[in-house]
């Protein structure tokens, strides 16, 4: 019985999320990234509500389980229904070049420069003309 009503959850909860993959030519990295969409239970049934954005680095990872947090946290209603970008950085070594900054400064730096330009230029403004009507505002979460 207890299959059963795991079962039943897991269907009941993939049938509300939406998630979707895309890919982005990148100038400034000079590559393609992929990135998964997640949206809201309610996206496609009300058109006039805003939502804010979470932008996840390591998305092809975290994104599974940072949804479900995401799920459970608005279920309660202690945070708002989000759309939440998963950056997918793990081919080839991606999030450690991603990341690299220097070492005196503690900012950006070579890749990891071009990677934070790739996020702010390009991620951003395609994400904001794609989904433009529903979007509320940014938040960002770095791991």
């Amino acid at each position: 019985m207890k299959k059963v009503y795991l079962l039943f959850l897991l269907i009941s909860f993939s049938s509300f999320a939406q998630k979707t993959f895309d890919n982005i030519k990148s100038e400034k990295l000079g590559e393609e990234r992929r990135i998964t969409i997640g949206l809201p239970a309610s996206y496609e049934t009300n058109k006039d509500k805003k939502y804010p954005v979470l932008y996840l680095l390591d998305g092809d990872y975290l994104f599974d389980p940072f949804s479900g947090a995401v799920s459970y946290g608005t279920y309660w209603d202690d945070i708002p229904e989000m759309i939440i970008i998963g950056i997918h950085q793990n081919k080839d070594g991606e999030r450690y070049d991603d990341s690299t900054i220097d070492q005196n400064e503690g900012l950006p730096f070579e890749k990891g420069a071009k990677f934070f330009e790739f996020i702010g230029a390009e991620l951003v403004p395609y994400i904001e003309k794609n989904i433009a009507p529903h979007l509320l505002g940014l938040l960002q979460v770095t791991m």
